[in-house]
């Protein structure tokens, strides 16, 4: 009986995550990167071993922006903004497939130093372990890079302790370490609760 609830509760997550990836057509909306595609478990975890190459390829010449997450209770707004011809469309973006505050912040230099040292650390990241039932990935803030014409962007969800990494057409899905937790749970702390 218990599998059963499972299977439900699993069919209904999967149903969410792909109803909160589509945005109504319109030319107002700001959308970067494309749908993230990665279903399967199997290549999920496979991505993983993609993601040395990737973090080293980061380095302290590279611009750090951070994007702030739109909360749950503000999602239908966001949604509904990204599709409308008013003002508040502006506001908003979708970056693969997630919304996000369209104004982004960029930290100090020293702070961006460090954000960079801990993501680069070796331990920072393990193989996805599975799904969670916390309602599904929903990302606190993304990190994105750029450096000449390259961009990395990593999705940080903080409830689920998972990281999204995306480089051109290549996405990445792994878990936060424990500890490393704990400086991805500062920096989301540090960040304004909702740009102005």
């Amino acid at each position: 009986m218990k599998q059963r609830y499972m299977a439900v509760i699993l069919l209904l997550i999967s149903v969410l995550e792909a109803t909160a990836a589509e945005v109504p057509a319109s030319p107002n909306k700001q959308v970067v990167g494309f749908t993230p595609r990665l279903k399967k478990y199997a290549e999920i975890r496979a991505s993983f071993k993609k993601l040395s190459r990737v973090i080293d390829s980061l380095d302290s010449g590279a611009q750090l922006k951070i994007y702030r997450g739109i909360p749950r209770d503000k999602f239908s707004e966001a949604y509904q903004a990204l599709g409308s011809g008013n003002d508040g469309h502006k506001r908003y973006m979708r970056r693969y497939g997630a919304f996000f505050y369209s104004q982004s912040e960029v930290p100090e230099r020293n702070d961006a130093k460090e954000i960079l040292a801990m993501v680069k650390s070796p331990q920072a990241f393990r193989e996805f372990g599975g799904i969670k039932l916390c309602g599904g990935f929903h990302p606190n803030f993304a990190l994105v890079w750029t450096k000449d014409e390259i961009t990395v962007e990593l999705h940080v969800c903080l409830t689920c302790h998972e990281i999204k990494l995306f480089q051109s057409q290549l996405e990445i899905y792994c878990e936060i370490d424990d500890d490393a937790y704990q400086q991805f749970l500062q920096l989301g702390k540090d960040l304004k609760v909702e740009p102005k």
